[in-house]
Formats: C-alpha cells, sequence, structure tokens
C-alpha cells in the first residue's frame, strides 16, 4: 500500500467518524487488468476498499448531478435534505467540479473534496502516459477541502501544444482529420455518459419536438451530432 493510499484511508475514515460525509466517492481494484474503477464508500467498514494509482482515470464529477437530482416532494412532508458527499478527485476533475457549482447543478456546502497528487493517467491500451496528462495545466485540485501530498506532475511547458498543432493545418486538412475520427463514431453515446458537463435531462440528439438531427451513424447525422455537442459545450 502506498503513503497516499494510506492518508486516503485515514482522511476517509475520520470523515466518517466526523459525520462529514454520508457517502465517499472514490476508487477501488477492478477486474479489467487490475485497473482502478468508480467506487462509493457508504460505511468505514470499506475504506479498506479505497486505491489511488495511475489508472484511476475516470473523473468522478460525472456523477455528482444525478446524486443531487431534486427528489420527488411527498405532500405533507419536508424536501429531503441532501447527502453530504465526498468526492476523490485530480486536478482536472476539480474543474468540473467547480462548473458543476457555478451552472448550480451540486450544492457546495454538500461538498468535500479531496484533492490527490496526479503524476499523470497511463493509457488503457498501453502503459504510456495519456497525451492529455502531458499538457497537463492543473496537477494541484482547484479549492479542495483536503490536499493529500504526494508525487505529482509539473504544470506542462507547452500546455496546448495539440491544439497549436491542429491550428497550425490548413481548413482542409482539419476538416480530412475530423471526418476520419467522426468516422468511427457509433453513436453509442459514451461520450456524453462520460462527460460531467452531459447534464441536461434530455439530450438535443434525442429530442423529437423539433427533431435536431437524425439517430443514425450516418455520417452526416455522426457530425452534427458532435459538432451539436462541441458548440453547446464551449465555454465549460
Amino acid at each position: 500500500m502506498s503513503e497516499v493510499e494510506t492518508k486516503l484511508k485515514e482522511l476517509a475514515r475520520q470523515l466518517f467518524a466526523d459525520s462529514r460525509i454520508d457517502q465517499l466517492l472514490a476508487y477501488e481494484t477492478g477486474t479489467l487488468n487490475g485497473r482502478a474503477r468508480p467506487c462509493v464508500i457508504t460505511m468505514v467498514d470499506d475504506v479498506e476498499r479505497l486505491v489511488w494509482n495511475n489508472t484511476c482515470s475516470n473523473n468522478l464529477a460525472v456523477y455528482l448531478p444525478g446524486i443531487f437530482a431534486r427528489q420527488p416532494i411527498k405532500p405533507g412532508k419536508p424536501a429531503p435534505e441532501p447527502p453530504k458527499v465526498g468526492i476523490v478527485v485530480k486536478g482536472c476533475d476539480s474543474l468540473s467540479i467547480s462548473l458543476l457549482v457555478k451552472e448550480h447543478q451540486v450544492p457546495r456546502d454538500k461538498l468535500v473534496v479531496i484533492g490527490m497528487p496526479c503524476s499523470g493517467i497511463v493509457s488503457k491500451d498501453s502503459a504510456k502516459i495519456m497525451q492529455s496528462c502531458l499538457e497537463c495545466r492543473t496537477p494541484v485540485a482547484k479549492d479542495a477541502d483536503f490536499q493529500i501530498e504526494g508525487e505529482r506532475r509539473e504544470i506542462s511547458a507547452h500546455p496546448f501544444s495539440s491544439t497549436e498543432s491542429f491550428e497550425s493545418m490548413a481548413p482542409d486538412e482539419r476538416w480530412a482529420y475530423f471526418t476520419e475520427q467522426m468516422n468511427k463514431c457509433i453513436r453509442c453515446y459514451a461520450c456524453r455518459q462520460a462527460c460531467p458537463n452531459c447534464y441536461c435531462p434530455e439530450c438535443f440528439a434525442e429530442q423529437t419536438n423539433p427533431k435536431w438531427i437524425g439517430v443514425s451513424s450516418d455520417l452526416s447525422d455522426t457530425m452534427l451530432y458532435h459538432i451539436g455537442r462541441m458548440f453547446h459545450q464551449a465555454g465549460r
């Protein structure tokens, strides 16, 4: 067990003991090649399941809008109190929480944010650090209630190298690259489900009145879905 994991478990036990949290969004060892997977801890006895390593790739902020969704109010009874939620985050994940709080999807006073030291996440397909980690701009979690210290990446000296490379292409080259990538899409919507910023109750891609786009995997429908989603996410 790493020193960072030990610190995380000690903090989790203390937060439960002090009734600071009702549940903790974190990571445990998964079944796929030993990679970490998301888990929800609701009692102190389960704290030993927690892990922290360079396979903790999921952005756990994606679960917060569902956890804090308004519950139906029963006649004659007060509105249910939102849970107190602890969440383990990397620096990049913390930006998602800031956005969700800003857009009133998550009550900040019900969150306990635990910032973790991150040295980069390894790709699922290889042992290489992901490109987004090589261009890291947020190695420290923003506005965390607790910071667990340990080895972490430095801010990249070239945080926008991929963007600059793409911008250097001629318009026709950009469109050819984009088309090549979109040809791979099967409209499974995994991108939408994994995105913390996609919290609309009904996605524009599935609306029928008005019907914005078709639901096929035809390239024109796929292009419209991704371009529409990109503009919808612009600024986030």
